[in-house]
């Protein structure tokens, strides 16, 4: 933990609350500590957290990042019902022509108020052509289940997949089919969140550098990686 201490600390959060509903304060070490000694951990929580700091940390497992915002007078609860009505469980949805889908693969829930979580799956298929050029769908080339969780405290989306392609197709599928919810939807950092950064950048260039105030604005540790961002 001497290194990159917030963004581990950080994972271990998300992963205590989203895994084992579990909202605890874990601002250091010595918090973290302190929760493993006073409370009743188990063997599995304690393997989980060593393998979720194992696989964002050590094998840089990337999460692609979206800013959002919802419309006025809407919450997590008003998204939780949007995506239930917009992406029936298991149903087929596309964001063009070409063969590849998102479907949700279970429940949308939402954890501690502040976090929601669902699951979906992307299938892409080949493309094939019949005799007079028309198209159809031929095999499956790819199938993948990952989560999507929008967090109302950063307003931050996750779209916790290992390719920039998969995560192109959720939020183009999200945008698409899930309506009258997002004021904004879009990767980040967007210009707003630069905006934010150089005002802040403007008032404190003497203290801090450029990549810190990043995180603080987006209260995650981000590292980015060519188009890649991994969240922390």
């Amino acid at each position: 933990m001497d290194k990159e201490t917030d963004k581990k600390l950080e994972v271990v959060r998300l992963y205590l609350l989203m895994h084992h509903e579990v909202s605890t304060s874990i601002g250091s070490v010595e918090d973290l500590a302190n929760y493993l000694r006073t409370n009743d951990i188990d063997t599995d929580l304690l393997i989980g957290i060593f393998d979720v700091l194992d696989q964002t940390i050590s094998r840089g497992y990337p999460n692609f990042v979206f800013e959002y915002e919802l419309n006025d007078g809407m919450a997590l609860v008003n998204l939780k019902d949007k995506i239930e009505t917009c992406l029936p469980f298991e149903q087929e949805k596309s964001f063009n022509d070409s063969y590849v889908y998102i479907k949700r693969a279970g429940d949308v829930t939402i954890v501690d108020q502040n976090v929601l979580k669902v699951p979906v799956m992307y299938e892409k298929y080949k493309e094939e052509m019949e005799f007079g050029g028309t198209k159809k769908r031929g095999d499956q080339e790819s199938k993948i289940t990952f989560d999507v969780v929008f967090d109302s405290v950063t307003n931050l989306c996750y779209v916790q997949c290992g390719e920039r392609n998969q995560s192109n197709a959720t939020h183009r599928v999200f945008k698409k089919h899930v309506t009258r919810i997002f004021k904004s939807f879009l990767p980040f950092p967007s210009r707003s969140a630069e905006r934010k950064t150089a005002r802040l950048l403007k008032m404190n260039s003497s203290s801090i550098n450029k990549r810190s105030f990043c995180l603080i604005i987006s209260k995650a540790a981000l590292t980015r990686t060519d188009t890649k961002l991994t969240t922390i």
